[in-house]
């Protein structure tokens, strides 16, 4: 047998063997991860404080009634923080526990957490460096004194800024909770207070406030949010601008009162300085804020003349010169006086302009020339209408005004389909 013969022999050999170990690895059963640990487990809702040591900053969290609060403080902490650290702490699980831990130090383990529930009892942990891959932190339980590997996304926000800790909303309201609303401005301010379903503004003007206008305030109330906290319980508000503020809002609330203050733009110009004085706290918030408070009182108005509901609406009268139509609703749209069904849109362009009716400006009572009546299930509301200086003056009660034209020409045109219908005969 030649060398290469030889060769090509041991070649071949080591070929399959290659083969064999490759479908070995193939098929060998899949390899189980390690299961994570538990480093303690307890029920959300039995957290009831929270203490936080790292450095110069100690925090206590303790929950009252439901509601968590910073003992010491008079800013409230984040709800969402508060969410976080009940959720990835009440199943804490550590990917590896560190057997034989070498020196202590080189953990780095530098802020202590501490866990108090509705049994008395109390967690606690000190939170470390993260390990070299940067994907995990070390936590030594302080109890039994092991460290574990933990999930960076376990502990990390604990590390985080005081700001991320405080409640970056200036006002928490529900828009049923609020009752009355004052605002002050340099150009004056307005006044509105709840009644029943309707919002009513009491000063400058009186009158029902366009229900877009009350969730456009209520909106950008609860949507104000600190940009940036700039001191704690101020000595010198005359450095903000807030010893007398350029606005001020004051909401009277069933949760209690929110007073809210707005000094001077920050050094960049862009925002305002403002404190809620029940947190006693000043902030920056955004420039535009304000912009639905500063908008003119009778621009918040509903120019509505009507209130009722359409779907309550069951029958319309329109009266001129001695002539009458009347007209009844039912399921299969309108009918005439006589039973026999209203052809054309005529009828509900009428019961919609007249539902829609807006004041476009103040006006004095009139003649009446053309009274429409509409008959709702529950009430009855009259309409007099009027030509005057070539415009319509509608009034409903004492409310008078200038609107628009379209529902006097859409009477127009009633009249004249009924003239038509009385000529036509039965």
């Amino acid at each position: 047998m030649n060398t290469f013969q030889r060769f090509s022999g041991t070649f071949a050999l080591a070929g399959a063997l290659c083969v064999v170990v490759a479908l070995a690895w193939l098929r060998r059963e899949p390899s189980e991860p390690a299961p994570d640990q538990e480093v303690f487990a307890f029920e959300k809702d039995t957290l009831t404080d929270i203490k936080l040591a790292r450095g110069d900053l100690q925090l206590h969290f303790t929950r009252v009634d439901g509601e968590w609060v910073v003992e010491g403080q008079r800013w409230k902490p984040n709800r969402a923080m508060m969410r976080r650290i009940a959720h990835q702490l009440h199943d804490l699980q550590a990917r590896s526990a560190v057997e034989n831990p070498e020196a202590i130090e080189r953990y780095g383990f530098n802020t202590r957490v501490e866990l108090g529930l509705s049994d008395g009892q109390r967690l606690s942990f000190d939170i470390g460096s993260a390990n070299p891959t940067g994907v995990s932190y070390y936590i030594r339980d302080v109890a039994n004194d092991q460290i574990y590997l933990v999930k960076k996304a376990t502990v990390d926000y604990f590390l985080s800024p005081l700001s991320e800790f405080r409640e970056p909303r200036l006002v928490q309201l529900a828009a049923e909770d609020a009752r009355s609303i004052s605002v002050t401005l340099p150009q004056g301010g307005w006044k509105m207070v709840q009644d029943g379903s309707v919002w009513r503004m009491t000063e400058p003007l009186v009158g029902i406030v366009d229900p877009e206008a009350v969730r456009t305030v209520l909106g950008r109330l609860g949507s104000a949010k600190a940009l940036s906290y700039e001191q704690d319980q101020p000595v010198d508000l005359a450095k903000f601008g807030l010893d007398d503020p350029w606005a001020t809002i004051e909401v009277d609330a069933v949760s209690g009162p929110i007073h809210l203050w707005f000094g001077a733009p920050p050094p960049s110009g862009d925002g305002w300085y403002a404190m809620r004085t029940e947190d006693e706290s000043v902030v920056t918030v955004r420039a535009d804020i304000l912009d639905p408070f500063r908008q003119p009182p009778a621009q918040m108005l509903d120019t509505r003349m009507i209130w009722n509901d359409p779907k309550e609406l069951q029958g319309m009268e329109v009266a001129r010169a001695g002539s009458s139509v009347v007209l009844q609703r039912g399921r299969d749209g309108w009918r005439w006086a006589d039973g026999s069904l209203f052809s054309g849109v005529t009828a509900e362009r009428i019961a919609e302009r007249a539902l829609e009716l807006r004041r476009l400006q103040p006006a004095t009572a009139g003649r009446g020339e053309t009274t429409l009546r509409l008959m709702f299930s529950n009430a009855e509301v009259v309409i007099q209408l009027e030509e005057r200086d070539q415009q319509v003056v509608a009034s409903v009660g004492t409310d008078a005004a200038v609107v628009d034209g379209a529902l006097f020409a859409a009477i127009n045109d009633l009249f004249r389909e009924a003239n038509r219908k009385a000529e036509r005969g039965p």
